[in-house]
């Protein structure tokens, strides 16, 4: 459960020349590093990748480094010299097994160790378990501690003095090792007060997001009712595939609905890498609320040839071709995309669920042609290939709010934080003792303050820094 995700983009723009590590920030929230992101506030569930929400983002102004150990005897080899148990928990050979047969209270804990309000990364060895779950008293929620077998690193920010891991709720039976907390500096933002209003982590390509298709790859959420849509290992090493077969008595009929950013009277292109599999024919028609041939085509997939309609046709080798055509929405009336395998021109098959052909790498775009191939697996995960991909928080704009617990930093701090709109650096901002809301821009890709004013020199390092990790300018 350690969580080493790393972004390597965030290495070289942390520590290369001009980083932001040279002007000793106080706080760098830092979008691109997982190692900071946690899906809770509690720091118990680690983000493993976009499309996750974001309730703990930890300030890596220090490096992430952690202090010095607060547990005494962690390794547990002292017995009860320094922890006590109650229930029916007991230590013995460097264990403590945390064991309530009945449901009822039991834990270790060790006094006067923490500090109030300080965040500490507990990290603790599941050795045995049989049944329950563990938490840890003094942190809200009472959310759950992971208790598969093996080492786990979470974070937590204490409201006790006392290090307490307990029984969750009812029967447990679970034996740990090698307990450590240790502090991590820093002024960490998180959602505390509703874990509906967690922004969420996102990607996408330096050339910004074109493909409006959701699960383009996989086709996963195609409607096939009349088709069927299954992974095949036909391809290539580049390209994965999946079959459309017409199931039995039914035509291949598949198909998809326009997203709704497609709007009236709007021009979009849609393409797809197509290949003959047993039916040599990939047929497509649009919904009515489409103008004019609403886009229909017929492609034979053995030569490339245009059979019927409009469509471009672009071979890639390998028997491969990726098809596209124009569509023009009226902005009434049905805007459904419909795939036919057909063996004649003009003729429906008649499916016996096997016979079909061979879809991959679906792009639904605005404008009339097409453009680079983008992995989209939903509006939080797009990736291009040979375009580095931006990482950053995705906000609504309207209630996600992850707050900064800070000190009093005083009236001279330089704020500064790259979004959609470019990068923005303000000095001589108030910072006081309090909370203060991380901005909550559409995207957000870097968040932070200095607590002194910048020369002109440094505002102009600090700017191409951010320029960098966004991509944008101000």
């Amino acid at each position: 459960m350690i969580n080493l995700g790393l972004s390597i983009t965030s290495l070289v723009t942390r520590n290369g020349p001009g980083g932001i590590k040279n002007l000793n920030p106080s706080l760098w929230l830092d979008p691109a590093d997982m190692r900071s992101l946690f899906q809770n506030s509690a720091g118990t569930m680690p983000i493993l990748g976009p499309g996750q929400p974001v309730g703990l983002m930890l300030d890596k102004s220090n490096d992430l480094r952690p202090g010095p150990d607060a547990v005494t005897d962690g390794g547990l080899n002292d017995g009860e010299a320094h922890w006590n148990t109650n229930g029916d928990a007991t230590i013995s050979n460097g264990q403590v097994r945390i064991h309530s047969p009945d449901g009822s209270y039991s834990n270790v804990v060790q006094t006067d160790i923490l500090t109030v309000g300080e965040w500490y990364r507990l990290e603790y060895t599941v050795t045995a378990y049989g049944f329950g779950g563990l938490s840890i008293s003094g942190v809200t929620g009472n959310p759950p501690l992971p208790t598969t077998i093996g080492r786990h690193s979470v974070i937590i920010q204490s409201t006790v003095e006392y290090l307490s891991i307990k029984r969750r709720s009812g029967p447990t039976d679970i034996t740990i090792a090698d307990i450590a907390a240790r502090s991590i500096p820093g002024y960490h933002a998180a959602q505390k007060f509703n874990d509906d209003r967690r922004p969420f982590l996102a990607r996408h390509p330096m050339s910004g997001i074109r493909n409006l298709m959701d699960n383009s790859a996989s086709f996963a959420g195609w409607n096939d009712s009349a088709g069927s849509l299954t992974a095949t290992a036909l391809g290539t090493p580049e390209i994965e595939m999946v079959k459309l077969a017409a199931r039995v008595g039914q035509s291949g009929l598949t198909f998809v609905a326009l997203p709704s950013a497609v709007q009236a009277t709007q021009t979009v292109t849609f393409s797809v890498v197509a290949s003959a599999a047993e039916i040599p024919i990939l047929h497509l028609i649009g919904g009515d609320g489409f103008a004019a041939s609403r886009g229909a085509f017929e492609v034979d997939l053995t030569t490339g040839a245009i059979l019927s309609g409009s469509a471009y046709v672009e071979s890639l080798g390998s028997g491969l071709f990726r098809v596209s055509t124009q569509l023009d929405y009226s902005g009434t009336g049905n805007k459904n995309l419909y795939l036919r395998p057909r063996e004649e021109m003009g003729v429906d098959v008649l499916g016996n669920g096997v016979k079909g052909i061979l879809l991959a790498q679906a792009q639904l775009e605005i404008g009339s042609a097409p453009t680079p191939y983008q992995n989209r697996i939903n509006q939080y995960d797009v990736t291009e290939s040979g375009q580095r991909a931006f990482w950053y928080l995705s906000n609504d704009q309207i209630d996600d709010e992850l707050v900064v617990e800070f000190p009093d930093l005083g009236s001279d701090v330089t704020e500064f934080w790259a979004d959609e709109n470019g990068v923005t650096i303000r000095g001589g901002q108030l910072i006081g003792a309090g909370n203060r809301l991380v901005p909550g821009g559409a995207s957000l890709y870097a968040y932070g303050a200095i607590g002194r004013a910048l020369s002109g020199p440094e505002t102009e390092q600090l700017r191409k820094f951010l320029e960098l990790r966004a991509a944008v300018r101000s």
